[in-house]
């Protein structure tokens, strides 16, 4: 490699790589930013810089500042965007929770003590806390996406769509939703784990200079 060039790599989770040159002397190593810079660096018929030793300490770290640079960015971008992730799917579970609630009130509205269970008929926030005594997947999907402000409401197009269904259709629905509340379970407690990851990934501490 020519005297006054020095190759920088990250062995990291990005495998950054970096040349850098000192413009004129005591000054700073600067990043030789594009192919054609670096290209025209190669090829200078300039005569050879005196042989500078502080050149590769100097470039490994200013290179080192812009690798951490780098990855907190990256980092930053990763956890945006599972954040976002993350709130679509609380987004989803909480309207799930809403509807199975709506349909256990149209139930409560039309009671059969045939069938022993005893459904809620108030339009309050008991009516979502309600779902937990079915157990697996309601308790789970309550303890990740419950929050006081769900609350079902009576003027939902929801409710007067089924106000009206036999009790055979309701209890399909609300077997229905429990389908779709389990797969919400493993979506949302996934997506929750990936946004607790905050430490940055962690990177290997091989680097390496040539000159």
């Amino acid at each position: 490699m020519p005297e006054g060039l020095v190759r920088c790599a990250d062995s990291g989770e990005l495998e950054l790589r970096g040349w850098y040159a000192r413009p004129k002397p005591d000054v700073s190593p600067t990043p030789i930013v594009n192919f054609q810079t670096l290209k025209d660096h190669l090829q200078s018929t300039a005569p050879a810089p005196a042989i500078d030793e502080a050149l590769a300490t100097e470039a490994a770290e200013v290179f080192a500042r812009e690798v951490v640079q780098a990855e907190e960015r990256h980092t930053a971008i990763i956890h945006k965007r599972r954040k976002a992730h993350y709130l679509t799917v609380l987004a989803k579970a909480r309207f799930l929770l809403l509807r199975a609630a709506l349909v256990e009130i149209a139930l409560g509205q039309s009671p059969n003590w045939i069938d022993g269970d005893v459904y809620p008929s108030a339009f309050n926030e008991q009516a979502v806390l309600g779902l937990q005594r079915h157990g697996f997947p309601w308790s789970a999907l309550l303890k990740l996406a419950y929050t006081p402000e769900l609350i079902p409401d009576i003027e939902d197009p929801f409710s007067k769509q089924i106000a009206g269904e036999k009790r055979e259709a309701l209890t399909g629905r609300l077997n229905q939703l429990k389908g779709e509340a389990r797969e919400l379970v493993k979506t949302l407690k996934a997506a929750e784990d990936a946004v607790r990851q905050a430490a940055p990934a962690s990177r290997s501490a091989g680097r390496r200079q040539l000159r």
